[in-house]
Order: structure tokens, then sequence, then C-alpha cells
């Protein structure tokens, strides 16, 4: 998967949040197109944060590489977190992709597309972190993998870590992020490490049914 964000090479894109979600899906894509080749025609685009995504839009339609005219790009994915209001969020991707001449898509985790917009020929679909599934749930990339801990001992590790930040909590906006980043920090295989790192020094399980149902809406993306 070429890491490069100057120019279009593939013809399925994926605009994710940020860094830690690119490193992140870096990580999952190497794991996933050893079971399927299809992963290998996916390209991963940072938004550099959730406000942003309209401005993304507007630049990959800029880029070398797009041309809907020749069928160059067919399929825009958005991964965001779904953070405190998942309909709120979803609200957010749906316009920015209405706003840019894209379809809007109907729901979470399905394929969309519109031969009235002014690019017809590009499917258009998102899923919201922690879930991914069509059932939109409050959350983030952090949580997913709080989920999909793949240390052995991993929930013993946990339950000291949530013990610690128990009379903290009130004081801890983003819990999520301290639950993790305590947790990497209890461990010596991921203290320090950001969450790309500890992905690839096999912090997380890939079999996870939030994973599962990434894969299986990616799978439907590609068509």
């Amino acid at each position: 998967m070429p890491i490069e964000t100057k120019k279009i090479l593939l013809p399925h894109i994926i605009i994710c949040e940020g860094d830690d979600d690119l490193h992140f899906l870096i990580w999952l894509f190497k794991k996933l197109r050893v079971e399927n080749g299809i992963f290998d025609e996916f390209q991963i685009f940072p938004a550099d944060g959730n406000n942003k995504l309209h401005a993304k839009l507007e630049s990959l339609t800029r880029l070398p590489g797009f041309d809907d005219h020749q069928n160059v790009v067919a399929s825009i994915t958005v991964i965001f977190d779904a953070e405190q209001d998942s309909a709120a969020m979803a609200h957010k991707i749906k316009n920015a992709f209405c706003k840019n001449g894209f379809a809007e898509p109907s729901a979470a985790c399905t394929v969309s597309s519109n031969a009235d917009v002014r690019h017809p020929k590009v499917k258009t679909g998102f899923a919201l972190f922690p879930d991914c599934d069509e059932v939109m749930e409050p959350g983030t990339l952090e949580e997913m993998c709080l989920k999909s801990l793949a240390k052995e001992n991993s929930q013993e590790i946990l339950s000291s870590v949530d013990c610690a930040l128990e009379k903290f909590k009130s004081q801890l906006p983003r819990i999520h992020k301290n639950r993790l980043h305590t947790y990497f920090s209890l461990t010596d295989e991921y203290v320090s490490k950001t969450i790309g790192q500890a992905a690839q020094s096999n912090a997380f399980h890939a079999d996870v049914p939030a994973i599962d149902s990434l894969k299986a809406f990616l799978i439907k993306m590609h068509g």
C-alpha cells in the first residue's frame, strides 16, 4: 500500500481521521491483503481531523489521478471515530460528500451511488469506530483497540489500569485515550508507543467483530 498523499495511485480511496488511524489501518491492511488481494487496491489519506473532511474531499478531486471520466477512482470510504454522538458524525460525513458532488451515503457501512451528482462513477460509504457496523455506537479507535488486546494477560493489566484511573475519571475528558496509553505504559512491549507502533508490535488481534465488520464492508465497497 503506497503511503502517498499528493497523488492518487489506486482506485479505492480511504479517508481516515488522523495519524493514529492511518498507521493502525496500514497495519490492518497488511494483515487483510494476505487473505484477499483486493486490499492491495486501497489507498489511505488522512484528513488531519474530522472537521477537515470537506476540505480533504475537495482537495482529492484536484489531485493527479482523480478523473471520474476515465473511472480512475471507483470508491471513497470515510473511516472516522463516532465520538460521543454517532448520528452527528454520520450527518457531518454525509454532508461533506454531498457538498463535494459525491453520492450521499444512505447509512453507515452501506455502498451508495448516484447518477445525478458531479462524480457519478464514484461509490461512497463510511464506517465509524469503535464498531464499524450499520448500528452506530459512540466511541473511538482507542475503544476498539481496548476490545482487541492481544497480550496474554491483557485483561489483568487493564483491570489494574482501571483501578489506577478510577479516582481521576472526573478530571479526564478523554478517558479512552488514558486507558489505552496507561495500558501501554504498564507493558514492556508497548510502553511509549503510538497506536500504530503498538499494532506493528502485535498489541491487537485482527480477528475481532469490529474488524470483521469493517473487512466485509470494504469488500462491498470494492465490489
